[in-house]
């Protein structure tokens, strides 16, 4: 069905949108963090750039529910549209839905199968090596600055050791974000791929 509306509708931006969330959200799998390399394949930089693909991951952490709302905001990102938003977070959810209707009778009679259980540990090992690349990506598109690098390390700091709850963190970050901005303190600026490229030394 999905390879059908891609042909019949091929310049219908809705069922492009339709085709890839449902395709997406029917692989889910170890966690729903596994599906932002999946987001970044299929949408970046066809429908948005990699900056704005952040911004939305950002903003969808920062707000309360699943990290799957980012779909609306991939949905609505082109015009603003508030029937491609809703129809890009349905789509990715739709899939979740079915699997509840379907497959829980069985999901219990399947974890005891020796077989199953050996393919779950599988796709175990493959989340984490989509973590690992979605990791690499936020970095190369967040990271710019030395400042970039040192918010990130004290806000690791914070939710890794301390434990501290994620709003404070949010908002520990927007505020070092101003204060060391190059208008403000003027602090670790210089670029920070750059100079590591180079094999050069950071100037605080």
């Amino acid at each position: 069905g999905i390879v059908l509306s891609n042909l019949v509708f091929e310049d219908n931006s809705y069922a492009w949108i339709f085709s890839r969330l449902f395709r997406i959200g029917s692989v889910v799998f170890s966690g729903e963090e596994t599906v932002l390399p999946m987001l970044t394949s299929e949408f970046v930089p066809d429908w948005l750039s990699a900056e704005q693909f952040s911004h939305g991951l950002a903003l969808t952490q920062a707000a309360p529910g699943s990290i799957f709302n980012v779909a609306a905001y991939i949905g609505a990102i082109q015009d603003g549209s508030i029937p491609m938003a809703l129809l890009a977070v349905t789509s990715i959810y739709l899939p979740s839905l079915f699997f509840l209707i379907a497959g829980i009778p069985i999901w219990a009679r399947l974890r005891r199968v020796l077989v199953f259980k050996a393919l779950l540990q599988g796709v175990n090992a493959v989340a984490i090596g989509f973590m690992g690349a979605i990791c690499v990506f936020l970095w190369e598109e967040s990271i710019e600055r030395a400042s970039d690098a040192m918010i990130l390390v004290i806000c690791l700091s914070m939710v890794a050791y301390y434990q501290i709850s994620a709003p404070i963190v949010i908002a520990t970050a927007i505020l070092l974000g101003i204060l060391l901005n190059e208008e403000v303190l003027n602090v670790a600026q210089k670029s920070y791929n750059s100079d590591f490229v180079n094999g050069t030394a950071i100037d605080f």
